[in-house]
């Protein structure tokens, strides 16, 4: 019994280890893929900043062509510093204020900063045409012309594939993410199937073997109960007993005689035959067959029912 507890309780292990283990790949799946969905926001927010800022540094580079005011190019400063930070991030995957996680650098990205639309060389020149602006003696019309056209024109083109190219990657990690997800739950319930046809259900019957065993455990516990109070009732009514089997002659206890209503032992015979005196006629022979016969001598222990004569009480008669 002991074996097969500690087999019970290794198995149970197994089985609950088993599904911590799944629930704890879907939790961290779970995370990942938050995880992975702000990332690439923070991403996607930064390149289609790109555009806008972009749009700013023409704007104000015209605005300095204009004014000459420290405020304006104290702005197209910032906004050509903003732009550079961010370009070198999303391209290099460095870290930038703006992003939660480094942005994805892969064969994908590397084609439009550097492959055929050539988006880094397109900032590069972008971003040393607004620092001319910058110069006195380099700040004219004609280079805030070219700004304008590029930021309505190839650099914008290129800077809305980078923002789509990440979108693409973003939608392409959380359908990973989702077969993933679905793959892990089927695992999980087949294994939760597994463990109940071969771990939770052969204990859960073996259980409720062992429940029913002690219930008629609790049920023999009872019937004995109930045949020692019998007995204990019994023996208000006195005991007599039977020295040897070889003679007739039988012993009657004092409470035996009481309880017959008898005064003096020697108004009944002290014999099996005074015995059966006191039997009803109707239980007199086979109270004679299962007590006083050969084969009830040869037996350890006998034990009847019978009515007395003249009383309605059933009482227990032994031969020891």
């Amino acid at each position: 019994m002991l074996k097969i507890s500690r087999r019970a309780l290794r198995f149970y292990f197994i089985g609950i280890a088993l599904i911590a283990l799944m629930t704890t790949a879907g939790h961290m799946l779970i995370t990942r893929v938050v995880g992975d969905q702000q990332a690439y926001a923070s991403v996607i927010n930064l390149s289609g900043r790109q555009r806008m800022l972009s749009q700013r540094i023409a704007l104000n580079a015209q605005g300095l062509l204009l004014t000459n005011t420290q405020g304006d190019y104290d702005a197209l400063s910032q906004s050509l510093d903003e732009f550079e930070s961010a370009h070198t991030a999303l391209m290099t995957g460095t870290p930038h204020p703006h992003l939660t996680w480094h942005a994805p650098v892969n064969a994908s990205t590397e084609a439009i900063y550097r492959g055929e639309t050539n988006l880094d060389e397109q900032v590069q020149a972008y971003i040393r045409q607004g620092r001319m602006m910058l110069a006195d003696e380099t700040r004219t019309q004609s280079v805030a012309d070219a700004l304008r056209d590029q930021s309505a024109g190839e650099l914008i083109n290129g800077l809305e594939l980078a923002v789509g190219e990440y979108q693409r990657e973003a939608e392409a990690a959380s359908h990973r993410a989702i077969q993933i997800g679905a793959l892990l739950l089927v695992i999980t319930l087949f294994m939760l199937v597994i463990e109940w046809l071969f771990i939770f259900k052969p204990q859960n019957d073996r259980l409720y073997r062992l429940m029913q065993i002690l219930v008629r455990q609790k049920r023999r516990v009872g019937q004995a109960r109930e045949r020692f109070l019998l007995a204990a009732t019994s023996v208000r009514f006195g005991v007599w007993d039977r020295p040897t089997t070889t003679e007739t002659r039988i012993v009657f206890t004092e409470s035996f005689l009481r309880a017959m209503s008898i005064k003096n032992a020697s108004d009944i015979e002290q014999s099996c035959d005074g015995f059966l005196d006191l039997v009803h006629p109707d239980h007199k022979e086979d109270t004679r067959n299962r007590l006083f016969s050969g084969a009830a001598y040869r037996e350890k222990e006998t034990t009847m029912e019978h009515l007395l004569r003249d009383f309605l009480t059933e009482v227990d008669s032994e031969l020891p």
